[in-house]
């Protein structure tokens, strides 16, 4: 089996200059030992940033004339908690277009570019922090896109690991954030969402992203009617498995470099904010726009938990799905999955820290 020493290209590749610039400005230049990897940044950014004005002027009537097919579908959830397979499977289903790794790594002109043969050979065969496959159409989130439209992102976290903790805050709870600047963000947000309606005219937006878990009331009033299934997983899992994803993706793709030992409490920190803010926003969202789902039980009786997830959102086409589904979970199979085994110590930590995410679903 392939090891994970490649990864997906630096994600800020695609970025302006100005913007790549405008990040160092905000979270700090990088580290001499990463002057290789800076240095192919700027060079790249600098050379393919008139091509990402270029299409912003040729598709702007395009754009502006297209609309939303019908509210999104939004997958929310902490990262690691199973929200990528869910995904993974619901977009089998034809009612739904998604996000692709091809166009959340050009974000600025992936209805233009002419890369996609390029990138696919540049892609590793799966996922940098485990085994499932991926190619330049497998579904992506679309928070990694916003890295490039601006400093607000929480994909800088795994670029500037010095202010990790403040890039969460910052680019998920809007913390220090101007309103104007906060305005902005949701303007190239759905102006990148439109662009991918627009790779896909007739079918409705399943969206994956583990950040929106905490802008729920506010994705609400910009997509009224979008609909929310949270897909959870035991809370010690969780942890383990976002510990090694932030050492996964800082390894391939960091631009400073920080203290190892402050991680844990960053992830936890970040996982308790994520779910209190979930929690308090998705409290008075109606039972057929919500619906919350373990990811034992989509592992363990995939189907049936689908189908109680169409039920509950009054979704359409299950049983056409079905055989889809079906031939999906067929061809998955099973994969080799990373085993996180927690000491003591961290797991009196989950608990004093998670305390609210365990008595939410009855965790152990």
């Amino acid at each position: 089996m392939e090891t994970h020493a490649r990864a997906v290209p630096h994600p800020l590749l695609s970025t302006t200059l100005g913007n790549l610039l405008a990040c160092f400005r905000e979270y700090g230049w990088p580290d001499p030992r990463f002057a290789l990897r800076t240095a192919g940044l700027l060079g790249l950014c600098a050379a393919r940033t008139p091509l990402h004005h270029l299409e912003r002027v040729r598709v702007r009537r395009r754009v502006e004339a297209q609309s939303f097919v019908a509210p999104p579908f939004f997958i929310i959830g902490h990262w690691r908690s199973g929200t990528t397979h869910l995904h993974q499977l619901l977009s089998q289903d034809p009612q739904f277009a998604f996000v692709t790794l091809m166009q959340a790594a050009f974000p600025l002109d992936f209805l233009t570019s002419i890369a996609a043969p390029i990138f696919a050979a540049l892609l590793p065969r799966t996922r940098i922090v485990d085994a499932i496959p991926i190619s330049i159409d497998s579904p992506w989130e679309e928070e990694m896109a916003m890295a490039s439209f601006g400093t607000i992102s929480f994909f800088h976290a795994f670029f500037f690991l010095r202010h990790a903790r403040r890039i969460y805050r910052r680019a998920v709870h809007f913390d220090g954030v101007t309103p104007g600047d906060i305005s902005a963000w949701w303007r190239a947000y759905r102006y990148f969402l439109t662009k991918v309606q627009c790779a896909n005219p007739t079918r409705c937006l399943l969206l994956k992203n583990p950040a929106n878990s905490a802008r729920v009331a506010a994705l609400r009033q910009h997509f009224p009617g979008a609909k929310f299934i949270h897909i959870h997983r035991h809370p010690d899992d969780v942890y383990a498995s976002t510990l090694l994803l932030h050492r996964k993706a800082c390894a391939a793709w960091a631009l400073q470099d920080a203290e190892d030992a402050e991680l844990p409490q960053i992830v936890l920190s970040n996982y308790a904010d994520l779910m209190r803010a979930c929690f308090a926003q998705s409290s008075d969202v109606p039972p057929n726009d919500l619906t919350e789902i373990r990811m034992s039980d989509l592992e363990a009786n995939p189907l049936a938990t689908l189908e109680s997830v169409y039920r509950q959102l009054q979704l359409p086409n299950f049983d056409a799905a079905r055989t889809r589904f079906a031939a999906y979970l067929d061809k998955l199979g099973t994969f080799p999955k990373n085993r996180h085994t927690l000491s003591s110590d961290e797991r009196a930590l989950t608990r004093a820290q998670l305390s609210h995410v365990f008595a939410r679903w009855n965790y152990e």
